[in-house]
């Protein structure tokens, strides 16, 4: 990784935020191009590993995963499907990009604090198009995402960080 670049490793809110950090510190001279520069240098892990070649071998997961697009990484960082490319090359895996992926799930931030009952009715709606999808993996970036649907999926289902299944499918080619 060059020193142009800051990787948000795990969170697509995180991500999010520090991809607003030009904005948010425009009119501060001592820090605003400074934040410019990590804000413009922000990017998705997944959208990361997409932009580069592959070095690790990856088994095959014989399963069907649904693809959650967290709000945080399509609309705050600009993401689309390229955030899902490298769960595209593992072998076996059905991944099927949640419809419509632009419906947010309910948790966006504090949003779930702050407005419970429609973050509880957009949870329950997202969590239905899960179900009707069969699958036997949700995947989602953001780990407010995780929770929310989690809670309304309950445990039947298995929610990962698109970066867990990509170490499970490290794991099985072992």
């Amino acid at each position: 990784m060059s020193r142009q670049q800051l990787v948000s490793l795990v969170a697509a809110g995180c991500g999010s935020a520090i991809a607003e950090y030009g904005f948010l510190l425009r009119d501060d001279p001592r820090y605003r191009h400074r934040a410019q520069r990590v804000a413009e240098s922000a990017v998705d892990a997944m959208v990361f590993l997409a932009q580069r070649p592959s070095k690790v071998k990856l088994g095959p997961i014989p399963r069907r995963a649904v693809y959650h697009y967290a709000c945080h990484l399509v609309h705050g960082q600009k993401a689309g499907p390229e955030a899902v490319e490298r769960l595209r090359s593992i072998p076996e895996l059905e991944l099927i990009e949640l419809p419509p992926n632009d419906l947010c799930c309910g948790s966006a931030g504090t949003y779930n604090i702050l407005q419970p009952d429609m973050a509880h009715e957009l949870g329950r709606r997202k969590a239905s198009s899960v179900r009707s999808l069969n699958p036997d993996i949700v995947v989602a970036a953001n780990p407010g995402c995780h929770l929310q649907l989690q809670q309304h999926l309950g445990e039947h289902y298995q929610v990962l960080h698109p970066l867990e299944l990509l170490w499970e499918a490290h794991q099985a080619a072992r």
